[in-house]
């Protein structure tokens, strides 16, 4: 639910924001109508297509994936996170998130390439490749560059303290845990729950960071790349990632809120970090991925994380 009105509101950034000159007499690519570009966000690859790059069609297997897993998403919350549906979270989550990558590089590449046509030559911005930016996270270039391996180290921290050791002792006393509703030794649910996290925030860190650090930044400034991605992130009070913390609840209030005022934080930081890149998207995509793996296994240990336990 949230991802889809992410994906939107971010379409709706790009249409605002590119610039509507005149075109240049042989234009590589051109803006398309309004329906093509409102259309991308359930077929991405649509803006591709239609000026002529054959890329556009590996894009669109992400349109019914992000589809139907926001539909499977929508049916969980509205059945109020009952646990013998933690499936549907575990299924669509992936599909959700591979779907809005594509839909977000797609939105990306477009944008990029649009204005770089019309820049002068210092002032274009990379077109990163999709493989690169998913691969940023595991490049030790990247992630041991001090403003990101600093950061990270910090943002794990947090999860240390004398509860919150106590809770991840407790984890391997129990007789057994569940992941997405199947029920597993401690062992094996955090190795289930450490490969899910590294799969899945692949996908979850480079939609992100394409959507508010490639395409947020570039047509509506810092700011409001910023405030919208802590916004956007209050979307999330009617998802319950747990079976013991309800959607709606007091509890999951609290958090999604504690959770939007750090994605906003984040958000200035990662701004600050692409554009002191040049526009690159390595280091916040692997900020991003590394918080978000830390958090959702040390979570997990703690009895908070996804899917259980």
């Amino acid at each position: 639910m949230k991802r889809t009105i992410l994906a939107a509101a971010c379409l709706v950034l790009v249409t605002v924001g590119v610039p509507l000159t005149a075109e240049p007499e042989s234009p590589q690519i051109t803006i398309p109508d309004a329906g093509v570009r409102f259309g991308n966000i359930f077929l991405p690859g649509l803006l591709q297509t239609v000026n002529g790059q054959s890329e556009g069609w590996w894009y669109m297997a992400g349109g019914p994936l992000m589809i139907g897993g926001t539909a499977l998403e929508i049916d969980y919350a509205l059945n109020a996170a009952d646990p013998s549906r933690q499936w549907e979270l575990g299924v669509s989550l992936p599909a959700a998130e591979i779907g809005v990558a594509f839909e977000a590089y797609s939105l990306y590449a477009f944008e990029r390439d649009f204005r770089n046509q019309y820049a002068a030559p210092e002032e274009r911005k990379p077109r990163e490749p999709l493989l690169d930016l998913l691969a940023a996270p595991w490049n030790p270039a990247v992630v041991f560059d001090p403003a990101v391996i600093s950061v990270i180290g910090l943002l794990v921290v947090p999860y240390f303290t004398y509860d919150g050791v106590a809770a991840m002792g407790d984890f391997f006393d129990r007789p057994s845990v569940s992941f997405f509703g199947a029920s597993v030794s401690p062992g094996a649910g955090l190795a289930l729950e450490a490969v899910f996290a590294l799969a899945l925030n692949l996908f979850v860190a480079t939609a992100e960071e394409v959507l508010f650090r490639g395409v947020a930044l570039d047509t509506a400034g810092p700011w409001a790349s910023a405030l919208t991605f802590g916004a956007l992130h209050l979307g999330n009070v009617f998802i319950s990632l747990s079976p013991d913390v309800s959607a709606l609840s007091p509890r999951q209030v609290a958090g999604v809120v504690q959770e939007s005022v750090f994605a906003l934080s984040f958000g200035v930081y990662a701004n600050i970090l692409t554009e002191n890149d040049g526009g690159k998207l390595g280091k916040p995509i692997a900020v991003h991925y590394w918080n978000n793996v830390f958090s959702m296994v040390l979570g997990y240990l703690q009895g908070e994380g996804v899917g259980g336990p």
